[in-house]
């Protein structure tokens, strides 16, 4: 295993059973594999989820293949304004996706990372009574959230109309 970029020459001589010598020889180059970072943003299951490979500095990438964990791809050989491979997708179902991405350089050496996709859907309720409200009247705010699996941190805030926080 070579873990530096160089080359070298593998040589091959033989002699048969009669004394006569044959040889040859061959260059080979190893070339390194591509430095990235895998990344995504969105989340919410029905919603479109951003893909990103982002090429360290000096390294040359070619294409992506971008491998969702729900039976869909996409190749993408185009990049962004700031040097970024994107791909979308989006997912129908909540759960949890290990997403792939397969980096080919120009080279053709090729690096595969993985990241862990969770999709969840929430539903909020909120309901005010009395209705309606009249100046200096006492309102009372009812609010219920629904996760569907997997569950995390649910935070409930209430909003004046100035937009300030009001718990």
């Amino acid at each position: 295993n070579y873990i530096a970029d160089t080359s070298f020459t593998a040589y091959l001589n033989f002699i048969d059973c009669s004394g006569c010598e044959y040889s040859d020889s061959i260059r080979i180059s190893v070339s390194q594999i591509a430095h990235y970072t895998l990344d995504y943003s969105g989340g919410c299951t029905g919603n479109p989820i951003w893909f990103t490979v982002s090429p360290d500095s000096g390294d040359t990438i070619e294409s992506v293949l971008f491998e969702f964990g729900d039976g869909s791809d996409e190749f993408v050989d185009t990049v962004d304004s700031a040097g970024n491979f994107i791909a979308v997708n989006i997912y129908g179902d909540n759960g949890q996706y290990m997403a792939y991405a397969t980096v080919t350089t120009s080279s053709g050496c090729q690096s595969r990372d993985s990241i862990l996709v969770r999709q969840i859907t929430v539903t909020a309720d909120i309901d005010a009574d009395p209705l309606p409200v009249c100046l200096g009247s006492t309102i009372n705010l009812d609010a219920s959230v629904s996760v569907v699996e997997p569950t995390g941190v649910l935070i409930y805030k209430f909003f004046d109309a100035e937009g300030d926080t009001v718990y």
